[in-house]
């Protein structure tokens, strides 16, 4: 099996023979691109004297985990050629980011996500943003939603500009977005412990299931930034009848606890397994625990 590095460069001098004749005459480029928490390599084909790029960004991280799941180099630079060509039929040749999202597409379909701002601070840089506590909220454009999944595009400050649409529009449509397209979810951890948490994490005792809730939207991915509304929060303060703690598990959602009940040790236990073992470098939210006063509706 090839280390990463040489895999990396097989697959720069071997991709373009899998790729159809229309992309020899542009230039295969080497990339890094920075994605929530983290920055990742890549590469893509682009003509040089175009705006954009001509193809998807392929991504090595992901390529390399299939290389070493199933030993197949061929098959993963077919894949990837693969891709790379739907991607093209779908979008068009060298295509710029205006020409795929209007200003109606953006207004209409852009929801809110929840980052932690420190640990993105060069994406922070170039996307809109709005600072929450010791988060960021930026913006996703969704361009489909289905089978409990949905895709889209993190807006950034160019599409933005080209757009003429402020950091505020965007606050704006995105606040009313996120409720219709990703509807909330709000239940107890029960109902959803068998698919959210990992095995490994120990059963929670009857009486911490009943307190322990999950706050989210309809797919439980990139949910956490119900804890933005106001609204949401005071419902929830008064179906429990309580203040409660805001624990950001991750970016996907958030789990709610009681003030002044007995819940703690499964809690902790729960924390330091999903933290410091289950949960996946692009999926942290933050370290903090927040509390959610009832009194002055601020967390």
């Amino acid at each position: 099996m090839l280390k990463y590095d040489s895999f990396k460069k097989e697959i720069l001098k071997t991709i373009g023979s899998y790729m159809p004749e229309k992309y020899k005459s542009l230039a295969l480029k080497e990339v890094k691109i920075d994605k929530i928490n983290q920055t990742v390599e890549g590469f893509c084909f682009a003509d040089e004297n175009k705006e954009m790029t001509a193809s998807a960004v392929i991504y090595f991280k992901d390529m390399y985990s299939k290389y070493l799941s199933t030993g197949d180099i061929k098959a993963v630079l077919m894949e990837a050629a693969k891709t790379i060509t739907y991607y093209d039929s779908k979008v068009g040749s060298t295509c710029t980011p205006t020409a795929i999202l209007s200003a109606d597409i953006v207004k209409n379909n852009t929801v809110m996500l929840l980052i932690n701002a420190e640990m993105n601070r060069e994406l922070l840089n170039q996307v809109p943003n709005v600072p929450f506590l010791d988060l960021a909220i930026v913006f996703r454009c969704i361009t489909e939603k289905a089978n409990n999944h949905f895709y889209g595009a993190i807006i950034t400050k160019a599409l933005a500009e080209a757009l003429d649409l402020s950091t505020e529009d965007l606050y704006t449509y995105a606040k009313e977005n996120t409720k219709r397209i990703l509807p909330m979810r709000f239940e107890p951890l029960s109902q959803t412990m068998e698919g959210l948490i990992p095995k490994g994490i120990p059963e929670p005792k009857d009486s911490d299931k009943a307190i322990l809730y999950i706050l989210s939207n309809d797919v439980i991915t990139e949910g956490a930034s119900y804890i933005v509304y106001k609204e949401v929060l005071n419902a929830i303060r008064k179906s429990l009848n309580s203040d409660f703690f805001i624990i950001p598990s991750s970016i996907n959602e958030v789990m709610i606890l009681k003030t002044g009940i007995n819940g703690k040790t499964y809690l902790k236990k729960v924390l330091k397994l999903i933290n410091g073992i289950y949960i996946d470098q692009s999926d942290i939210l933050s370290n903090n625990i927040y509390l959610y006063n009832g009194s002055l509706n601020i967390i």
